[in-house]
């Protein structure tokens, strides 16, 4: 071992310094990407942190992850072609899916529905937002920006309920094709009266929380919910009134 003295280098170290800054010389690198984003919020999360509750959340998290694979998949080569990227700070989770088309996104709806649902089933409950368009990411620092991403944060924190709203840049993007008639049969409903906070209103239409099979009665929903949220009455109160609304799906 070389010896030196309490407040020198070595030429060891300094070999040291200089690997450690090679290796990490690329750490800020972005990657401009193209496609769908999805940002959750955990309702009521302070009351119900524990490991045992991180653990499940996760669970939920990774098995949406995989659904959304499988329905990329379906549409492109490899899994690299479908670059789902995921972060998790706290009780938000982000979902960007790289070079989804509009048939992605119909379908991706549906896992993002069901997703929702299995959530209730264990006393979990979010507000949300979906945006498409041009974002930037840095999955070793967990970064990301984007226009994009601002949009749907942005919207996301924007209401008081239990529910996912569909961006203006989403919104204008699937009704190029789709009437609002084609887009219900995508559990995509037009509701005058999401409760923005400091009444702000930034678009109508909002994705229906029903299981892939519609197998789940509108009572158990109804129960669902008065659990999951029953440490926020307002929340509470503004959902159960869009689910009258969108009683219809329920069988």
């Amino acid at each position: 071992m070389e010896n030196k003295k309490i407040g020198t280098l070595s030429s060891r170290d300094i070999n040291a310094i200089y690997e450690d800054y090679e290796k990490h010389q690329h750490d800020g690198d972005i990657i401009e990407k193209y496609g769908t984003i999805l940002v959750l919020d955990v309702l009521g999360w302070k009351n119900k942190a524990s490991p045992k509750t991180i653990k499940m959340f996760m669970d939920l998290v990774n098995s949406l992850r995989s659904k959304i694979n499988d329905t990329v998949l379906r549409n492109c080569d490899t899994l690299a072609d479908s670059n789902i990227d995921v972060i998790v700070l706290s009780d938000t989770v982000v979902i960007c899916i790289n070079h989804s088309s509009p048939y992605n996104e119909l379908n991706i709806f549906n896992e993002i529905s069901n997703f929702l649902v299995e959530a209730l089933k264990k006393d979990i409950a979010f507000r949300g937002a979906i945006s498409r368009g041009k974002y930037y990411t840095n999955s070793l620092t967990n970064i990301f920006v984007g226009d994009a991403f601002y949009e749907a944060v942005k919207y996301c924190e924007k209401t008081e309920w239990s529910g996912v709203i569909l961006t203006s840049s989403l919104a204008k993007a699937l009704l190029v094709n789709n009437t609002i008639e084609q887009l219900r049969e995508l559990n995509i409903v037009s509701y005058e009266n999401i409760p923005y906070k400091e009444d702000s209103c930034l678009g109508n239409l909002v994705l229906v929380p029903v299981t892939l099979f519609n197998d789940i009665p509108y009572e158990s929903m109804i129960n669902l919910y008065k659990v999951a949220l029953k440490d926020v009455p307002c929340k509470l109160a503004n959902t159960l009134k869009f689910l009258e609304y969108t009683k219809s799906f329920y069988i």
